[in-house]
């Protein structure tokens, strides 16, 4: 069966078809918002009644989609139209991949993080 790392490992990623949890959250009418990374547009094209989507391949790029979910979600929190809520953060996966878990991008990302938790 496939999976997020099989679909990861391929920049051209197909549409998720097999049984999965989005699946099973639209089928069952729950409205689902998902804000960051694109990739969750490529593997369930159908599944969101709202998205605000992110380019994330570029890796040496630490803000963009962060960014992005920043601007969306807070206001999103107190909108009435959504059951499930993805916020897909990314930086912190990038800072991990180029500059490593101890660097100092790393550090600023996780507390960017941790401010925003606070809110």
């Amino acid at each position: 069966l496939p999976t997020f790392i099989d679909v990861g490992n391929s920049f051209g990623a197909p549409a998720i078809v097999e049984d999965n949890i989005m699946h099973q959250l639209v089928k069952s009418g729950k409205r689902v918002v998902m804000m960051g990374d694109d990739t969750w547009i490529q593997l369930y094209p159908e599944h969101f009644n709202k998205s605000f989507p992110y380019p994330s391949f570029n890796v040496k790029d630490l803000d963009t989609v962060d960014n992005g979910v920043i601007d969306h979600l807070l206001p999103s929190l107190h909108e009435n139209d959504w059951d499930v809520l993805i916020a897909h953060f990314l930086g912190v996966d990038h800072a991990g991949h180029i500059f490593g878990v101890d660097s100092t991008p790393m550090i600023q990302k996780l507390e960017q993080y941790n401010q925003i938790l606070e809110v």
